[in-house]
């Protein structure tokens, strides 16, 4: 049991280091980023006004995605605490946050008798999950999106789909953490397991995680 205990401490310490790091990273990369553009557009102003128009809209793209991430930050760490809760349902609630103010429209099923599940895999399983949806709304750039959960006697099948443009495998294999791909592999070999993926250029993408239960 104390071994146990202490895995499950280094796990959070990890996952944690991992948020603080995406942290850095990206969101306040972005928001330093923000700042600068701001101030260089005070001369833009007096120059040329109009240009300083469609500055202004850039950059208020790119503070609503700043916004984006941090309400996403604040998710993976609150999720870090919820260990009790029911995969389907963090699941769902985490794909309609992702999905919010996008366009995309996504479809959640449910099969067989939902089963409870250990809180290793269930975060596991929900973090390969996130990791898909992300990758199919930011990098495919898909119109629809599935994700689809099979319960049975011994398993739990996890496979989320996209209408994207897809990509080549065999290129991807290539590129050292492509599109979070390699840290969805190492997620499913930390609960035994492998996904499968199969995708083609402009036609979707779909990966599958299966596990006993």
């Amino acid at each position: 049991m104390a071994r146990q205990l202490d895995l499950r401490f280094n796990e959070r310490l990890r996952e944690r280091t991992r948020i603080a790091q995406d942290l850095h990273d990206t969101l306040l990369q972005n928001i330093a980023g923000l700042c600068l553009q701001i101030g260089g557009l005070t001369k833009v102003i007096l120059t040329s006004p109009e240009s300083a128009k469609e500055r202004l809209k850039d950059l208020r793209l790119q503070g609503e995605e700043c916004l984006r991430e941090a309400r996403q930050a604040v998710w993976n760490i609150r999720s870090l605490e919820s260990e009790n809760a029911d995969l389907t349902t963090e699941l769902r609630e985490s794909v309609e946050r992702l999905t919010a103010d996008t366009g995309v429209r996504f479809h959640f099923r449910v099969e067989g008798d939902v089963r409870p599940i250990t809180a290793n895999l269930r975060e596991h399983l929900l973090r390969i999950g996130r990791e898909a949806v992300i990758n199919a709304v930011r990098h495919a750039h898909a119109g629809e999106i599935e994700v689809r959960m099979v319960f049975d006697a011994e398993s739990l099948q996890l496979r989320i789909a996209d209408n994207g443009r897809g990509f080549d495998l065999g290129e991807a294999a290539g590129l050292s953490g492509h599109f979070g791909l390699t840290t969805m592999r190492e997620r499913a070999r930390e609960i035994n397991t492998e996904i499968v993926i199969s995708s083609k250029l402009t036609d979707g993408t779909s990966i599958e995680v299966k596990v006993p239960l």
